[in-house]
């Protein structure tokens, strides 16, 4: 329910833009593999294309810090009807085995997640219908204690439609219907939700350089009731290939059901304690959405056809973050003889905390040296502050660079190198250095 990226939906890739065959193979810094390989073609009047990945990944440089195997497999079957429509199903499978975070020294989350997924899109000129299913089985373990199933079921139905008025305006209504259900003895009930939304936006050319986009979604939630998140951005056209851009928006996070139904026992240990400790983990059925406001000042332009920069410096006022805070903790002696009391946590839930302001900027670049080799670049800075504290966020790094040069050899031979840099951060009061 993110109004603010979900106006309108994004263009999905047809899979005749994967035909042929590729295979690929990586390995990141910490020496960790990973490949893929895909396959797409034509069947008489039917596109298709299949794909697999692999990949194992750590928490940054430690292996303890989240060593994970994950691996993919996806297809999809695209059909055009006539000139104006065409069915388009994709699927899935996910599968994700390994630790979900180690926090503060003590024992880490294990999961073992498989998760299914089926699309089904109809498109006849500017109206669009789209039916989604997603289920996950998760088995987790909470530390030291015992393992809980998870499984939940999200079905989505998307209507969408585009047409124009007075020549200028381009308007775009919309209907969204979604049915999430869950279901775990880490529950302390079945939870199921029922969200209806309703969105509309006009763009509208006001002169040949000068466009404006307004637009707004209303989302009825049964945990937080009634949102509405508007947005509206102005582009100005400079030259050919140069245009400025302004923007505002409102959205939110709806809390998921493990922030406001979880119940469970996290068993843990930690070197400075003789003894394991057992913290209750519970949910706040009062949650209210995260909020964030979005202010973005925006250029992009295109120099002698070859090179694109661009831009961005922004400012976003967060609201109502939701963390897991401990509202509970051991007595003196409660533990051992000689325990500390009121240090050590017995009891955690998840709470609407302080509201933060994050400012910053990206600016980027791409480079279109021949037909067969180009490059590009982008570095971002961002300072997030609680506004109560005056503190800084410090799991948001505040640096963030990546660069990659792209080679075509012909035959089918891509040829592809990254790097990516990331500062430094802290999380629940582990430092992690940059990377």
């Amino acid at each position: 329910a993110n109004a603010f990226n979900g106006i309108v939906n994004i263009i999905t890739e047809t899979p005749d833009h994967a035909a042929g065959l590729k295979v690929a193979t990586t390995v990141d810094q910490t020496g960790k593999p990973g490949g893929s390989i895909a396959h797409g073609g034509q069947y008489g009047g039917l596109t298709y294309n299949v794909a697999a990945q692999y990949a194992e990944v750590t928490g940054w440089d430690n292996d303890d810090l989240g060593l994970a195997n994950k691996w993919t497999i996806k297809g999809r079957l695209y059909r055009r009807l006539d000139d104006r429509s065409h069915l388009h199903l994709s699927g899935g499978l996910h599968h994700y085995n390994g630790l979900l975070k180690e926090s503060s020294g003590f024992d880490a989350a294990q999961a073992d997640t498989v998760e299914n997924y089926l699309r089904l899109e109809y498109t006849r000129a500017d109206m669009k219908g789209q039916f989604f299913w997603r289920r996950m089985d998760a088995n987790s373990v909470m530390g030291k204690g015992n393992p809980y199933k998870f499984v939940s079921n999200t079905l989505d139905v998307d209507l969408q439609d585009s047409f124009r008025v007075f020549q200028r305006n381009t308007i775009t209504l919309g209907l969204n219907c979604r049915f999430d259900m869950a279901d775990s003895q880490a529950l302390n009930e079945l939870d199921n939700r029922l969200l209806l939304a309703g969105y509309i936006q006009d763009q509208t050319r006001l002169s040949k350089k000068l466009n404006l986009t307004i637009g707004a979604r209303y989302d009825r939630y049964p945990v937080t009731g009634g949102n509405l998140s508007p947005r509206g951005s102005i582009v100005y056209s400079l030259l050919n290939g140069h245009a400025l851009r302004a923007s505002v928006g409102r959205a939110f996070h709806n809390p998921p059901y493990i922030f406001t139904h979880l119940d469970a026992e996290y068993v843990t240990s930690a070197p400075t304690l003789p003894v394991p400790i057992t913290i209750l983990v519970r949910g706040n059925n009062d949650l209210a959405p995260e909020w964030i406001t979005a202010y973005e000042l925006g250029y992009q332009g295109m120099f002698r056809g070859r090179l694109r920069g661009g831009m961005t410096l922004f400012f976003n006022r967060l609201e109502k973050l939701m963390e897991p805070v401990a509202v509970g903790f051991y007595p003196e002696n409660a533990l051992f003889p000689g325990s500390p009391g009121a240090i050590i946590p017995s009891e955690y839930s998840v709470v609407n905390t302080l509201d933060a302001n994050a400012k910053g900027g990206e600016v980027s670049a791409d480079l279109f040296v021949t037909r067969w080799l180009s490059a590009n670049a982008n570095y971002s800075y961002q300072y997030i502050l609680y506004s109560d504290t005056e503190e800084r966020l410090e799991s948001a790094p505040q640096h963030k660079l990546n660069a990659g040069l792209f080679m075509n050899a012909g035959q089918g031979f891509l040829f592809s190198l990254f790097a990516n840099y990331v500062d430094k951060t802290v999380w629940d009061g582990v430092a992690v250095d940059s990377y």
